[in-house]
């Protein structure tokens, strides 16, 4: 949960690695959207729940994040075309050269990109570019090559596992090709257990495993080319009832196919969607909260003004005000008669409004100031 909240992602699978290696946490993707966007370092905390992390990306990509280019020399140095295509392309992750048997380097090179989209920007394009643009490679689209079983216990290929090996009691090393237990510290000489040959059991270079390759290939492309034979032959002949009793099975199984079809299409689109939608709405939510943060900042600030404005009005009405009316009192006492009958309902009237606003104020931290008396004011005015 926390990786989704930092990262802005809708994780919805992980496990701790295995080996006993509990600090260490797998997380898998649904989509090649989530894989993009998790390749981005920048988008990760440095820490998760309160913990400092750090994050190792996977050493290999799906095969649809790769393409092969073609022609490049067999004698560049891969190190330098890899900086001059990165200046181009800087979501490529590794450069990797392609050989045939007896590893003999071949003028195509393997590229790996942590960006669907630029790999299908490429294969769109057909052409991968170098950084002067004045040189381009044709491209296309990289084929992983067919897996095979191979038995674990007695390395055999194509025909059962470990758990179902019909030898396990006479175990064969994959290392030196002898019958003994697993040690994967084996010191015997290598020898492969099918070939003989000096190379490990599996590996890539292996005739018998080309061999057994080949075999699956070609079954499957004759597993293919029969259904679609059928397909065709379904497609073309009269649909009469008597035809569709004759051949029930095959309708119903071409319609199986193409619903499991729509059903895996459907459920990649609405994973996308959703995906999608709870990026936004975490956006969304990041949004809220700092409008949340202004709008507690505005009203900080208004509760700081109706506060300044409160004390200047209690200095106003309470303060200012009376000492007005003393001081009038004061001159009106000592003036001519003239002068007081002019100026004394001028001054009337200023007490009986300033009586009427001072009652009108409700100040929470103190009571209404009452204006001084008549008595109080002849007194002041006959001192002063």
């Amino acid at each position: 949960k926390d990786i989704n909240k930092h990262c802005r992602i809708s994780l919805s699978y992980g496990r701790y690695a295995a080996a006993g290696r509990n600090k260490s946490f797998l997380l898998y993707v649904n989509s090649s959207e989530q894989f993009d966007r998790l390749m981005d370092k920048n988008i990760w905390p440095k820490q998760i729940c309160f913990l400092d992390c750090s994050i190792d990306l996977p050493s290999k990509v799906p095969s649809s994040y790769s393409i092969v280019a073609i022609g490049v020399p067999a004698q560049w140095n891969l190190a330098e075309f890899e900086l001059d295509i990165k200046k181009h392309y800087p979501t490529i992750i590794k450069i990797e050269r392609l050989y045939v048997n007896g590893g003999i380097p071949i003028s195509k090179v393997r590229i790996d990109f942590s960006s669907n989209e630029e790999v299908n920007k490429v294969i769109k394009n057909k052409r991968l570019l170098l950084d002067d643009e004045n040189t381009s490679f044709a491209i296309q689209p990289y084929a992983a090559p067919l897996r095979i079983l191979r038995c674990f216990n007695c390395q055999q290929y194509n025909d059962h596992i470990a758990i179902n090996c019909p030898h396990k009691d006479n175990p064969t090393c994959f290392r030196c090709g002898q019958n003994h237990a697993y040690n994967p510290h084996c010191c015997n000489k290598i020898c492969c257990a099918n070939c003989h040959k000096d190379h490990l059991a599996g590996s890539p270079n292996c005739p018998i495993k080309i061999d057994e390759r080949r075999k699956y290939q070609n079954s499957i492309t004759s597993s293919i080319n029969n259904k679609t034979k059928q397909k065709t032959f379904s497609s073309s002949v009269w649909a009469t009832n008597e035809h569709q009793r004759n051949l029930p099975g095959l309708t119903s199984n071409s319609v199986e196919t193409v619903q499991a079809r729509v059903d895996t299409s459907a459920f990649l689109d609405i994973s996308k969607k959703l995906d999608l939608l709870m990026i936004k709405m975490e956006h969304l939510t990041f949004e809220q909260v700092k409008m949340n943060s202004s709008i507690n900042h505005a009203n900080q600030l208004i509760n700081s003004c109706n506060k300044q404005i409160n004390e200047t009005k209690e200095f106003l009405m309470n303060r200012l005000c009376p000492f007005v009316c003393e001081l009038s009192d004061a001159f009106l006492g000592k003036n001519k008669q003239v002068e007081k009958d002019r100026l004394r309902p001028l001054f009337l009237q200023f007490k009986h409004d300033l009586n009427e606003a001072t009652k009108s104020i409700v100040l929470s931290s103190r009571s209404h100031v009452s204006l001084p008396n008549s008595s109080s004011n002849e007194s002041i005015s006959n001192n002063i």
